[in-house]
């Protein structure tokens, strides 16, 4: 896969928490919503969004960064390290996917037309200094 000649891409980066998505739920009367609009309302309102959304073919890039529990790291003398203990990878909730569907579905039709133009997707959570959710958009043709 080849970027198109006119290289249309976005890049978003907010230092936020990143967030799962929360199941759409059914309500006593039979009603769906979805109870993670509010939040997805909240996100766009940090984000630059392009006047005319990428309408070709998308491949994108997530990045979610964690910031570390305290418990990962040392006191008293020692205080700022991290224990020998404490995991390089972060292997615990929330789940990368729902992450990456939370702010795919906040973006689709806004950043970009639908989610079905998304042909490739690499989505990764790790730990960091501070907590950002990065995402990279790009058009791209066969």
């Amino acid at each position: 896969m080849k970027p198109f000649a006119a290289n249309r891409r976005m890049h978003i980066h907010t230092r936020t928490r990143p967030r799962p998505l929360k199941r759409h739920r059914t309500t006593r009367a039979g009603h769906r919503y979805d109870p993670s609009a509010k939040e997805k309302r909240a996100w766009l309102k940090e984000v630059t969004l392009p006047a005319v959304p990428l309408k070709g073919a998308l491949a994108v890039a997530c990045t979610f960064t964690f910031s570390r529990p305290k418990a990962h790291f040392r006191t008293g003398k020692y205080a700022g390290e991290l224990k020998q203990t404490a995991p390089a990878l972060m292997v615990t909730t929330p789940d990368v996917d729902n992450v990456a569907k939370f702010y795919l579905d906040a973006l689709n039709g806004k950043a970009f037309l639908d989610d079905r133009q998304i042909v490739r997707m690499e989505a990764n959570k790790r730990y960091g200094e501070e907590d950002s959710v990065t995402i990279r958009l790009m058009e791209i043709e066969e």
